[in-house]
């Protein structure tokens, strides 16, 4: 059976050298043969209530600054785009459309080629109950530039029987707030003033990054006509990893307004989260009814304290994929106390650019390795699998391949790296998804 895969990998890899005379295949169409296609920009629907108590359909992209054109001004660099919005019904109809202009100006030229900055735009529209079809492009001003994204999206209203809460907000504290973060292993509910309350910024894509903050997620609850006199809500808020392994839960009252209109916050202290994704679930309900309604969202966890404390040696398996046996050995003889900024050091000497505060080797390694938790997780933390592991050593593959494997049921994936002259073999033996590195080849 071994040597039946053995030569099914032989043929494949004997095309290698044709493949190689070719041009360089853009990363987007390598990773769209794996399956797993890197979005052109974040975007995210979902649904909030106005302060008239009208739905609203909110609409967040997030785009890359490697992916606009920036242009030299006397302001400094400049980069303008359109933002092109079309809903549709469940028929197809076209119910709304909206045009967004948006100008980013930065005043450092290596700031528009770093793998961490994104310019984030939201935009509300009211509409009402049902189900929509939201398709999203962007085009670059002065550029041929298109990108294109979409996404489907219920909008619930009490005519369908169930009352109204948006999906989850997630922000986090400014610098000046940190001195309130809640306790370990706490969910803190609190009745907030909005969904992102003074002193807080969203999180852009949903992602956390840093060592002293904390996550803050909000909802707005408009109730039902008749329960409008008072009475307490009931709202219970779980966090779960994808292993459904319970992070935090709480359960609380709260009262709303008289127009029946309530927003709640839950603070979470994430140092004891390692790197991955996190689904937030939250169920309000009537005390005494039937009557309940269910939302969810997901974050994920890029930096965090815990990954110089509990996950320590997590945290220097992942580094060790791209730094040498001196700066792992280095980390690890530092005291807990002084991790992060060894951490900080390691990576302020690998900067290219040392004058700017963005450092593009560690945006890059990030961007790595968020690619992995999105794509690679589905039997675990996606950095530990093999595909995650040389997707992050390596980058994306110039090419890739998708084939049968010799076995009922078996696949194969070929990862082609031209310029390092390597093909990674992968093999899902099993058909259950689980690519295992088999074997690297040169080519």
């Amino acid at each position: 059976m071994r040597g039946g895969l053995k030569a099914a990998i032989a043929i494949f890899l004997a095309s290698a050298a044709v493949l190689a005379a070719r041009a360089r295949v853009s990363e987007a169409a390598g990773q769209a043969m794996t399956g797993t296609v890197r979005r052109p920009f974040e975007l995210s629907v979902g649904q909030s209530i106005d302060s008239e108590g009208s739905t609203l359909l909110v609409v967040t992209t997030a785009i890359d600054y490697r992916r606009l054109v920036f242009f030299r001004q006397p302001t400094g660099y400049v980069a303008e785009y359109r933002i092109y919005i079309e809903v549709r019904d469940d028929e197809g109809k076209r119910v709304r459309g909206e045009v967004i202009e948006k100008t980013v100006t930065v005043t450092d030229y290596d700031m528009t080629r770093g793998a961490g900055m994104f310019s984030e735009v939201t935009k509300k529209i009211p509409i009402g109950s049902g189900d929509y079809r939201v398709d999203v492009s962007i085009e670059v001003v002065r550029t041929s530039l298109k990108y294109d994204s979409r996404a489907d999206v219920t909008i619930y209203g009490r005519e369908q029987g169930l009352f109204e809460m948006s999906d989850p907000v997630f922000s986090t504290p400014d610098n000046g707030n940190a001195g309130r973060k809640p306790p370990p292993g706490e969910l803190s509910f609190s009745v907030c003033p909005g969904e992102i309350p003074e002193g807080y910024r969203r999180l852009t894509g949903d992602v956390f990054m840093g060592f002293e903050g904390w996550i803050l997620m909000s909802w707005t609850v408009l109730s039902p006509v008749e329960n409008r006199t008072g009475r307490g809500m009931e709202a219970a808020v779980k966090v779960q990893d994808l292993q459904k392994h319970m992070r935090g839960y709480t359960r609380q009252t709260f009262e709303v307004d008289s127009e029946g209109r309530g927003t709640f916050c839950v603070e979470m202290n994430v140092d004891d989260l390692p790197l991955g994704f996190y689904e937030v679930s939250a169920a309000v309900s009537i005390p005494n009814s039937t009557k309940k309604v269910v939302k969810t969202g997901t974050f994920t966890m890029l930096l965090g304290r815990a990954m110089f404390d509990r996950y320590f040696e997590d945290t220097l398996e992942l580094l060790g994929y791209v730094a040498d046996d001196r700066d792992i050995e280095r980390l690890k003889s530092i005291d807990p106390d002084g991790r992060v900024d060894e951490w900080n050091r390691h990576w302020k000497s690998k900067d290219p650019t040392k004058t700017t505060d963005l450092n593009e080797e560690l945006s890059e390694f990030l961007r790595r390795v968020r690619f992995t938790l999105e794509n690679f997780s589905r039997h675990g933390p996606g950095w530990k699998s093999d595909m995650g592991r040389v997707y992050i050593q390596y980058g994306a593959p110039d090419n890739t391949a998708d084939h049968d494997g010799p076995t009922l049921g078996s696949r194969l994936k070929i990862w082609y790296y031209y310029s390092k002259g390597l093909a990674f073999i992968f093999e899902d033996s099993m058909g259950s998804g689980l690519y295992r590195l088999y074997d690297t080849r040169s080519i």
